[in-house]
């Protein structure tokens, strides 16, 4: 996994993931309370106030009270991701509901990780082989990622490095192999995960990967499929006909809230977009398979 790594001479290995789960504990601890080692001159200013503290732990209950209903309903909690400045609370609080709940088997709450981020397999990697230490089942959504140009104009601006992939298709790279990697953790019943794309190649790697591991197509736990309603629904009609567990996602909510979520998906599949004559192709088969099926009923 390469996850350990020799010690300074060499007499014993350092545990780079218990150490990095030390030090995030420290860290958010220290934050939360203004206390703890290392807090102290901009870092304390940077640490929750008194009332921030407050809204912290009402956050945390609101969280608590929708895994439950989760749980009494037998569904999934997905949490979204988002920018990378807020990624890392989001990812902390995730991993806590996880570490928690993903019991028994069987993931109820699912983290996000978007693969145009140049460290999102490094985050991956390591929260698999948190897991495994600690007895827990990673939950995992993995997506291309939808604030490609935000991210790039935010790190210029600060003069640093971009985090997402230079290329789409180191995008589409990335996330073939995080789909890889999370389907052989599915088959070691490590992990459960949903795969949202539109990308008909990065589906059919991940169907052929599937059989390649031995996962049957309704396995629970095990992989599920997504795309957004209205968009490469050719790939979901094909992947529940063959038994596979396919989702369409239906944005909810207010027209000001739902229409930039709606155009930023639209954004981050332009080449998908792009290739939408083969969509109305293949909605064209799909009417003229269910018309002959009505004609035969009929007749």
């Amino acid at each position: 996994m390469g996850l350990t790594g020799s010690g300074g001479q060499g007499d014993k290995d350092q545990d780079i993931a218990g150490y990095a789960n030390k030090e995030e504990s420290e860290a958010a601890e220290g934050a939360i309370t203004g206390r703890g080692p290392g807090v102290g001159g901009e870092v304390a200013a940077a640490c929750l106030n008194e009332r921030e503290v407050e809204l912290m732990g009402a956050l945390l209950g609101r969280l608590q009270v929708l895994v439950s209903e989760a749980l009494r309903r037998d569904v999934h909690l997905m949490v979204d991701a988002e920018h990378t400045y807020f990624q890392p609370a989001i990812e902390h609080v995730t991993l806590k509901l996880m570490r928690e709940h993903n019991r028994g088997g069987v993931a109820r709450v699912l983290n996000t990780y978007q693969a145009y981020l140049v460290d999102s397999r490094a985050r991956l990697l390591r929260d698999l082989e948190r897991c495994r230490r600690e007895g827990w089942v990673l939950g995992a959504k993995l997506v291309r990622g939808a604030y490609l140009q935000l991210e790039r104009r935010h790190a210029e601006g600060l003069g640093l490095p971009s985090p997402c992939w230079p290329s789409l298709e180191a995008t589409h790279a990335n996330f073939d192999a995080c789909a890889a990697t999370l389907i052989d953790a599915v088959a070691a019943r490590q992990a459960e995960v949903l795969l949202g794309s539109h990308n008909q190649a990065s589906v059919e790697l991940a169907v052929a990967r599937m059989a390649a591991v031995g996962l049957p197509p309704s396995a629970s736990p095990g992989v599920m499929f997504g795309q957004l309603l209205g968009m490469s629904d050719h790939l979901t009609l094909a992947l529940g006909g063959g038994g596979y567990r396919a989702y369409k996602y239906v944005p909810y909510g207010r027209v000001g809230q739902v229409m930039p979520y709606l155009l930023r998906r639209a954004a981050e599949n332009q080449d998908i977009m792009n290739g939408s004559k083969q969509d109305l192709v293949m909605l064209g088969h799909e009417l003229r398979r269910r018309a002959g099926k009505l004609l035969l009923l009929r007749g």
